[in-house]
């Protein structure tokens, strides 16, 4: 069964943040970046979108937040470096003494052990209808899983997805 065209390309949105966040600005410099007229956008509409972003984290009606806008293949807003280590750092400091969490992330191994394969300083997501997805600099690695299933009950697939991706690395 084919994939319908826009669930194919909120995906690939997905994997290319995801992406994006995991590699930081270094690798940025090599996706396919325009400006956003040259791909039918508008600039000024979207300055729109980063200003009500950025009232809203401003009003302090949510933390904080990841924009990023495509068109036709090309990246016409990208997360700087400095972004991406704000969204995951521990933003809980001495409020938890157990649990790190970023913009959006939890981080593992920063304030505790790791409790499965992974490198300290790894960030991961998951979501309401078994999906999950983490990211390791240390590693350059990311897993991702998407189920559609709640709910999950004892199932831990995506944890045997997640082991099962360390365990394939061989270098």
């Amino acid at each position: 069964m084919p994939i319908p065209k826009h669930v194919g390309r909120v995906l690939c949105f997905s994997l290319l943040l995801t992406q994006l966040i995991a590699s930081g600005a270094a690798r940025a410099q090599d996706l396919p970046v325009a400006k956003p007229e040259t791909v039918g956008l508008s600039s000024e509409r979207l300055d729109r979108i980063f200003a009500a972003v950025e009232k809203s984290i401003d009003d302090k009606r949510i933390a904080g937040a990841v924009t990023l806008v495509m068109r036709h293949g090309q990246v016409t807003r990208l997360l700087s470096r400095k972004s991406v280590e704000l969204v995951t750092h521990d933003q809980l400091g001495k409020i938890s003494p157990d649990f790190a969490f970023g913009l959006g992330f939890a981080i593992d191994g920063v304030k505790e052990p790791l409790h499965d394969l992974g490198s300290p300083g790894r960030y991961a997501w998951g979501g309401f209808f078994y999906t999950a997805f983490s990211v390791d600099p240390k590693e350059d690695i990311i897993v991702i899983f998407m189920g559609q299933l709640h709910p999950t009950g004892d199932l831990n697939l995506d944890r045997q997805v997640h082991a099962l991706a360390y365990q394939a690395i061989i270098d």
